[in-house]
């Protein structure tokens, strides 16, 4: 049985979402990679977590630079010593394709509904709203299923790969579909939750909200870290507590009472500390601790940045969620060509990602502001607001800010301290989103430290190619 170690502090790791492309989803046997939430139980590990005290900036060092030594690393890593042999997989180019909605999540179903002439690409098609036992009986659902059911024959299983000079890149099944120059592309590709920063902050078991919903018999006993709606909507499943940075409250007057009237406990805490205690793990906060199964976090929706910025949309950071957004207007438009929808623009509720997705189309406009203006999020779009700082959702204590390359904040202070004060700089000398993951999660989280309204550069491929 094969477990995954970190590539320099020798920790044993896990998952904290399926999402693909994420850090450890995925483990190589015998040169092929094997998605780790396919296999769950066989690559759970509760093993002992030794750790290394190996200093970041050696990795970058020419001494590691020699042939003998880069021949030999992937004896080390989570990386195949070999590839087997592999089959072509063809290439099409598609001119014809006009509209591409990219992403199948709730707003992304709802703008099919009303484009007529778009193919709709996604990944997957299990949406929270589908994982939710809150929305058991929920007739959205059965309105989405209802779209995709009427639909079908424009739904496509493909992830988008990047921007080349070629066009669109989509991988799809058995080949690659080239898409020239779409006259509309809608990004509805959603949001992440980016994990909580402490000490012991990497042990398996610590998990996101979709990760939990997916597995949701497997962490019976567990607490919620979130400052946001999504964190009540978590605990109202799991019965459990709720922490968060304390002065970082966004919750929405309706879920707090949904909270209070569920006897929802919640725990405003400074600071955060996590070890294991065989299958358990025992968290540590300024009132005690708590012997969980996991730790679920559900602290703020981030857009998934990098994929509109590989397709050269500007973005800035809403210091008031701590969370980077497409430049957009209020209905969504970027410009002729792009719209956001959805979780991409920022949005948690499922009803008014639904909503969002057909103002696009001058449809339930009222209705759609109405929504608005009960979340946190339509004060971004309030005119004269002057920016300020805020404390941030995510920093409890030293913990790894970026796991691919086992970087910890206090890795971060150290270049702050000296004059590193950018995203990219911190990239440069301490190798942050260089690791598997690409920076889809350490580089908003430095960014938010950092207090930087920009980030890396995400260049092609997004993913992997193969």
């Amino acid at each position: 049985m094969k477990y995954i170690k970190s590539k320099k502090h020798k920790r044993y790791r896990f998952p904290k979402d399926c999402e693909e492309g994420l850090p450890y989803t995925e483990v190589i046997e015998d040169g092929k990679r094997i998605k780790v939430c396919e296999n769950f139980e066989k690559y759970f590990h509760y093993g002992n977590y030794f750790s290394i005290n190996f200093n970041s900036s050696i990795i970058h060092s020419k001494f590691l630079r020699s042939q003998f030594i880069l021949n030999n690393i992937p004896r080390f890593l989570n990386l195949p010593e070999y590839y087997n042999e592999s089959h072509e997989i063809k290439v099409e180019i598609d001119e014809k394709i006009d509209e591409i909605i990219i992403g199948g999540g709730i707003s992304g179903f709802s703008a099919l509904e009303n484009c007529k002439n778009c193919i709709l690409i996604s990944p997957n098609f299990d949406d929270e709203i589908f994982l939710d036992p809150l929305c058991k009986d929920c007739s959205l659902k059965d309105k989405i299923k209802s779209i995709i059911k009427n639909n079908s024959n424009k739904i496509v299983d493909g992830r988008f790969i990047g921007r080349f000079n070629e066009g669109l890149v989509f991988r799809l099944k058995d080949k690659y579909l080239v898409i020239r120059k779409p006259a509309k592309v809608i990004l509805a590709s959603g949001s992440r939750f980016l994990p909580p920063v402490f000490p012991g902050n990497d042990l398996p078991g610590i998990i996101s909200r979709r990760m939990y919903l997916k597995f949701l018999n497997l962490f019976r006993n567990v607490v919620v870290i979130g400052s946001t709606d999504d964190a009540i909507r978590t605990a109202l499943i799991s019965k459990s507590k709720i922490i968060l940075k304390k002065g970082t409250e966004n919750f929405s007057k309706k879920y707090l009472e949904l909270a209070e009237n569920e006897g929802i406990d919640i725990l405003k805490v400074r600071e955060l500390k996590a070890s294991r205690k065989g299958k358990k793990i025992v968290l540590y906060h300024d009132y005690g601790k708590e012997i969980v199964d996991a730790i679920v976090f559900a602290i703020v929706r981030q857009p998934r940045i990098e994929i509109a910025n590989n397709l050269r949309i500007e973005y800035n950071y809403y210091y008031k969620l701590h969370i980077y957004l497409p430049i957009h207007n209020l209905n969504g438009k970027v410009n002729d060509n792009y719209y956001v929808t959805g979780g991409m623009r920022g949005i948690c509720n499922y009803e008014l990602s639904f909503l969002s997705g057909k103002i696009i189309f001058n449809e339930a406009i009222d209705e759609f502001y109405t929504e608005l203006k009960e979340t946190y999020l339509y004060h971004y779009y309030s005119e004269g607001e002057e920016e300020s700082s805020s404390i941030s959702p995510y920093f409890f204590g030293n913990g790894y800010v970026c796991e691919c390359e086992d970087i910890k904040l206090k890795d971060v202070e150290e270049q702050y301290k000296k004059g590193y004060r950018t995203v990219e700089e911190i990239k440069r000398t301490l190798g942050i989103s260089t690791g598997y993951c690409q920076g889809k999660i350490c580089s908003f989280l430095v960014g938010d430290y950092l207090n930087n309204n920009k980030l890396i550069t995400f260049r092609s491929p997004l993913y992997s190619m193969w």
